[in-house]
């Protein structure tokens, strides 16, 4: 009860935009440490020598929850705000 006091009524679009946002947020954070963890991060390890396909499944999994991000902020309005 106290945390849908403090989260906000689900029906208020200003709440829905923000949530979506959050989720897209956390997508994209996730996007990024797999590119890290797939590309980046075996080239300053020497004692990690992933093959081409492992870069190549992490740069596509990373593509694919980007697109789930994106997917994610369509369901923003882009109605002018009444704040400005």
């Amino acid at each position: 009860m106290v945390l849908r006091r403090i989260l906000g009524r689900s029906d208020d679009p200003i709440v829905r935009a923000e949530r979506c946002k959050m989720v897209a947020n956390g997508c994209q954070t996730i996007a990024i440490t797999v590119v890290v963890g797939a590309i980046f991060a075996p080239l300053f390890n020497s004692a990690l020598h992933p093959g081409p396909w492992a870069r190549i499944g992490g740069g596509v999994t990373a593509a694919v929850i980007e697109l789930l991000a994106l997917r994610v902020m369509g369901y923003i309005s882009s109605a002018p705000s009444e704040e400005g």
